[in-house]
């Protein structure tokens, strides 16, 4: 009996120097042997890998408008709301209530005033909205003229919810917005919004009431129809947000006939694209 336990413990470490010698020393060789695993990326790089490809896909959408728009210098907020708090402390009650309006562009509606020059000039309003059908070089004539006599400088805005561009101008005219809503894809739906502002700003109208945000969710209602993206709250603004990331906020929260049943279901359906 004293002679068998050194064979059974002498037995187990030769098992071990065989499994080491058979699985375990090849296996490390071919561990050392190969290429190095490549590191995975962390959350973070693939984030930044993702937005550099996407805008370099929407680089390359805007090529054509390269070195046509002047670089834009946009101040902080800090110092946009001291400028204007320095021009508000000099206006009257009376110029303050003018800078609440925005009149149309077209002459025809003029009364108690003889030009737009005046309006501008002595009614103080707020700014004036270009009519959808002005051609691009008389909208650039105005608003060039309108503001030089302004004591404020004025707003410009305009309805320009498929682009700047019709049949008699070289502008770009888009598709309406239930179209970008069917390829559901915020990159054209960014590039929408840059192509509009750029050539809007191209003839210095400076707020578009742009994209439509209502849900196209009643088939009653022939309002809204094609201007909208679609029936999908989460879609309509999914896609709103990606053409306001180059214009300005979206238009139309809700159009009266455009969401029928119970407030509540208004309210969630029709406010869900501001949220």
């Amino acid at each position: 009996m004293r002679f068998r336990i050194p064979v059974i413990v002498l037995s187990f470490v030769g098992v071990a120097v065989l499994v080491r010698a058979v699985w375990i020393m090849p296996g490390m060789a071919v561990l050392e042997e190969s290429e190095p695993v490549e590191e995975v990326e962390t959350l973070v790089e693939v984030a930044a890998r993702l937005s550099a490809e996407r805008q370099a896909a929407l680089d390359s959408l805007l090529a054509p408008y390269v070195g046509l728009v002047p670089e834009r210098i946009v101040p902080s907020d800090a110092e946009a709301s001291r400028w204007a708090d320095s021009v508000l402390a000099t206006l009257s009650l009376e110029e303050k209530i003018g800078q609440l309006f925005v009149v149309d562009l077209k002459a025809s509606w003029l009364v108690g005033a003889r030009t737009l020059e005046q309006v501008a000039r002595d009614w103080g309003v707020g700014g004036f909205h270009v009519p959808r059908s002005m051609a691009p070089r008389t909208v650039l004539g105005h608003t060039n003229r309108l503001q030089r006599v302004a004591r404020v400088p004025l707003f410009f805005t305009a309805d320009y919810e498929r682009g700047v561009g019709q049949p008699s101008n070289n502008f770009a005219e888009l598709h309406a917005s239930m179209a970008l809503g069917a390829t559901a894809s915020d990159l054209l739906a960014e590039a929408a919004g840059a192509v509009t502002a750029m050539e809007a700003c191209a003839t210095s109208v400076n707020a578009l009431f742009a994209p439509v945000a209502d849900v196209n969710n009643n088939p009653a209602n022939p309002i809204i129809n094609t201007r909208s993206f679609g029936d999908d709250p989460a879609l309509v603004g999914r896609l709103g947000r990606g053409v306001h990331a180059r214009s300005t906020a979206p238009r139309h929260p809700g159009d009266a006939q455009a969401l029928p049943g119970p407030r509540q279901y208004k309210h969630r359906t029709g406010h869900l694209p501001y949220g």
